[in-house]
């Protein structure tokens, strides 16, 4: 099964992951720095975590590659928010990053949630 879920910092949300270790836990909006920081932790906890692109955090320049230097590419997935945000810009913030590969940029951008949903 894949959660797709509205994040936030709460510790109740490492309880839910732990819980459930044979659910796909997708975490909307990577958020600030700190938020950010508190999803990778998550995602140091257990490998039923992802994180879900959309929403705040891509601006912050070499957020994404740091999370993909710890846990590779296929711990990531496009979102947008739409119609909150422009799906424009999500997908600009990850096809003309210089700092990831096209392999990172087509898994990102597809491949992932094709894996996850068994769409491919």
């Amino acid at each position: 099964m894949v959660i797709s879920f509205h994040s936030s910092g709460d510790d109740s949300m490492d309880e839910m992951v732990r819980r459930h270790p044979k659910t796909i836990f997708v975490a909307a909006h990577p958020g600030e720095y700190d938020k950010y920081l508190r999803h990778l932790a998550r995602m140091r906890m257990s490998e039923n975590y992802y994180l879900d692109l959309s929403g705040t955090g891509l601006f912050r320049h070499g957020m994404l590659r740091r999370g993909i230097d710890e846990f590779g590419p296929e711990r990531f997935i496009f979102g947008s928010d739409y119609p909150t945000c422009s799906p424009a810009m999500f997908i600009g913030g990850i096809a003309m990053d210089p700092l990831l590969s096209e392999q990172e940029k087509t898994l990102i951008l597809a491949g992932n949630a094709k894996r996850l949903l068994r769409l491919g």
